[in-house]
């Protein structure tokens, strides 16, 4: 029988070692958001994160500009955006940045990235940073990777020794997630949804992380039985059945990279989406505000 992956049972024990490491924390931890235009995915996911800074008595700042404000030049060569990244870079109570991405608009994320402090850099996403963890020497990780590994290890499953393939080669999970793996002593493919016969690399791993972000990638075919499955995957139903939500309103549902009834047959343990990797996101998110924090 399959086991289900519960990254909300894991999130709440990571929620309760960070609230024992800020009783320890000398500098109160700030976590600014940075959210350009309406996207509702975006929202969401914004409103997750400050209610976890909520729910540990972390202080938060949301700055949410239009794409029009963000993109208003309000000196040479300088947008909105550039110059209230450069607000919070100054902001003494400030410990964390984040910017939501995907950024709307021409607004290049790197360049956007580049622009906060190393120091207060969240999300591992600066190239400092970004450079030292892919050395081993980086403080703080990519949290979706970094909860994907915790995962992994809370129900001890062994990644030494094992064949490994990570679906996706994004900066902020596809790649990290190969490296972190590597580092544990895994052999790591990495492929995405374009790679030629990509059924023929999934079908070699012991342990399978998509991180594609593209939904019902993963069919029951492509992968190996007794497989563990790691969706990283999350995408917002556009067609298909709605759900009620607990107030009676109609709601579309998340949806993952692995077709979970299908993938569940052959696997030996599968996260869900949403439940798995989603919740442990954020919990290791609220973990990295607490490092950055403690170092300042």
């Amino acid at each position: 029988m399959v086991k289900i992956i519960d990254g909300k049972k894991i999130a709440e024990k990571v929620f309760k070692e960070v609230k024992a490491r800020l009783r320890r924390v000398k500098h109160r931890p700030k976590l600014a958001v940075v959210l350009i235009g309406d996207d509702p995915a975006s929202k969401i996911y914004v409103n997750m994160k400050i209610e976890a800074c909520n729910r540990l008595g972390i202080e938060s700042e949301v700055v949410q500009l239009s794409r029009k404000e963000a993109e208003e030049m309000v000196e040479k060569e300088k947008s909105r955006l550039e110059r209230e990244i450069e607000r919070l870079d100054a902001d003494e109570t400030v410990t964390g940045i984040l910017v939501q991405l995907p950024l709307p608009g021409n607004f290049s994320s790197d360049k956007i990235i580049a622009g906060i402090d190393p120091e207060k850099d969240v999300d591992c996403l600066h190239p400092q940073n970004l450079g030292r963890f892919m050395m081993g020497t980086g403080r703080i990780a990519p949290c979706a990777s970094k909860g994907c590994l915790r995962l992994l290890d809370e129900y001890g499953i062994k990644i030494a020794g094992k064949e490994a393939v990570v679906v996706g080669k994004s900066k902020i999970v596809g790649r990290p997630m190969s490296r972190m793996l590597l580092a544990r002593g895994a052999r790591v493919l990495s492929c995405d949804k374009s790679t030629k016969n990509l059924a023929q690399c999934t079908k070699r791993a012991d342990i399978l992380v998509s991180a594609a972000g593209e939904p019902r990638l993963i069919r029951k075919e492509m992968v190996k039985k007794g497989a563990v499955v790691i969706d990283v995957g999350t995408t917002r139903e556009k067609t298909g059945s709605k759900k009620k939500s607990a107030k009676g309103k109609l709601k579309r549902g998340l949806i993952g990279d692995v077709c979970f009834d299908e993938v569940s047959e052959v696997a030996s343990a599968i996260t869900p989406v949403p439940g798995g990797v989603g919740p442990m996101t954020v919990a290791m998110l609220m973990e990295n505000v607490v490092i950055l924090a403690e170092n300042k």
